[in-house]
Formats: structure tokens, sequence, C-alpha cells
């Protein structure tokens, strides 16, 4: 958890600095610092109520918010909020959806966060130019199940028990999975 925050935290801190300490800067260039101050300051926000809802479930205070909708549509919506960052590595993402399309009942918010998790991860590690995502949505009476691959470099076996437990990282997975 601390290495995560501390992402966001550390841009915040220099990009302030540096449009702090040079007052003649240009203004494209500082209009762009802080477009990035904000949007890490955005992401810092998300990253606290993450944990924050993390915490509320641990313990069972968190409610669910239940409301019947189409998977597509959060699909849709969850791939919207990472379209630029999949452009910006030319990474490709197809969608399949299968079976019966009628509305599943269940928290969107959380559904979407669960998605966006995924998928920007898969971002994350796949080659950039030859990137390639799949998601694969199928909804059977009475059930719905939706799959997410990547041809990234995969987690190396030693690490995989590993990924359910809370804020793990490895130090360096770029090293590690080499």
């Amino acid at each position: 958890f601390p290495v995560t925050i501390s992402t966001p935290l550390t841009s915040i801190r220099a990009l302030s600095e540096i449009v702090h300490d040079n007052p003649d800067m240009d203004e494209e260039q500082r209009s762009h610092f802080v477009n990035t101050i904000t949007k890490e300051s955005e992401r810092l926000t998300r990253l606290i109520n993450q944990v924050l809802a993390l915490e509320r479930f641990e313990t069972g205070k968190q409610e669910l918010d239940i409301d019947e909708f189409l998977m597509e549509d959060i699909v849709e919506e969850s791939l919207e909020t990472l379209d630029q960052l999949a452009k910006e590595k030319n990474i490709k993402i197809e969608v399949t959806y299968e079976g019966i399309y009628d509305p599943i009942r269940a928290d969107r918010d959380r559904l979407i966060q669960v998605i966006i998790n995924l998928v920007s991860n898969a971002i994350k590690f796949c080659p950039a130019e030859t990137g390639k995502i799949q998601i694969n949505t199928v909804q059977t009476d009475p059930s719905l199940s939706f799959s997410i691959s990547d041809n990234g470099q995969g987690i190396d076996n030693k690490y995989q028990e590993l990924i359910f437990e809370k804020f793990y990282q490895t130090r360096d997975p770029y090293r590690d999975w080499e």
C-alpha cells in the first residue's frame, strides 16, 4: 500500500515544486504540469477510497448498491475510462459477448472498478505496439462470467500464490519476471 500511494504523491510533490520554483515557466508547460498534478491527485483519491472501501468490506460495514444493468454497458463504460491509456501504448482491446443479454443484478460501481483494475494492469504489462487484451463475457441463465487475458509477460509461478494478498507487489516486476 505505501508504494502504491507514494507514486502519485511523489509526482504531485515534484511537479508542484517545479511549478513553484519556475515562475517564468512557459504557460503550456505549466498547464501540462498542473493537469498532471490534478490527475495524480484524483488517482490518489481513488486509491484512498479503495483502501477505505476494502476496510468497510472486511468489517462488514460496506453496503452494496445493487441495481440492474447490462454487462455490455459495464464493460464499455470501463473501457472508455482506459481508452487513452491503451491508445498511448497502441494496445488493442477486443471484447466478445456470448449467450443471452439479460440485465444482471450487481453493484455497478464495484464491478466497473474490478474491470478497470484488471484491464489497466493488463495495459501496464502488455508490450507497446503489439499488446493485445481480450475480454470475454459469457452469460447463461442464471449466471454470468467474464475473463480478461493479455499477451503480457504473465506472473512468475513463484508469485502466483501471492496475487490475492492485499497490496502485494514485487519489487521490480520487469526484473523479477525476465
